[in-house]
């Protein structure tokens, strides 16, 4: 199982990466809303994103991890603890490119998969940030000078 794990890994990096190379790189005005955003992700972002933090608490990180990647989802996908993958509405308001969007939820996963394994709840994350990522590239892009939204 790990071995298809880690292609699906790189298969998320891979869509992440056309992500951003269909922005050019670009950052988006803001980033992704730091609200409820777990406080290891803040500590890696003011060690200027080289010093992984030590998670001290795995149960508190992983809760603040979901509950951040709900609120930065659009209402409509959220359904109950669960997300919605129809493409039933936009997106827009979750493309962020650069170094405060996308690249900070994979490596708290990245995170969470080092302290717990590949628990069914981070496969359920793991596999809708997968989604998310993909149908932004299957809606086309958006130009960074809107806000990325």
């Amino acid at each position: 199982m790990g071995q298809v794990r880690n292609q699906a890994w790189m298969k998320m990096l891979e869509v992440w990466w056309r992500l951003e190379v269909s922005t050019k790189f670009a950052s988006s005005v803001k980033g992704f809303s730091t609200d409820g955003r777990p406080a290891e992700i803040h500590t890696w972002i003011k060690n200027a994103r080289k010093i992984a933090p030590k998670i001290k608490d795995t149960a508190k990180f992983v809760a603040a991890l979901r509950m951040w990647w709900k609120r930065l989802n659009p209402e409509w996908r959220v359904q109950g603890e669960g997300f919605i993958k129809e493409n039933v509405g936009s997106l827009d308001e979750m493309r962020h490119p650069g170094a405060n969007g996308f690249l900070g939820v994979l490596v708290a996963l990245r995170w969470w998969r080092e302290a717990e394994g590949e628990t069914s709840e981070w496969k359920e994350m793991f596999d809708d940030v997968t989604w998310v990522m993909g149908a932004l590239m299957s809606s086309g892009t958006k130009g960074v000078e809107d806000g990325g939204a």
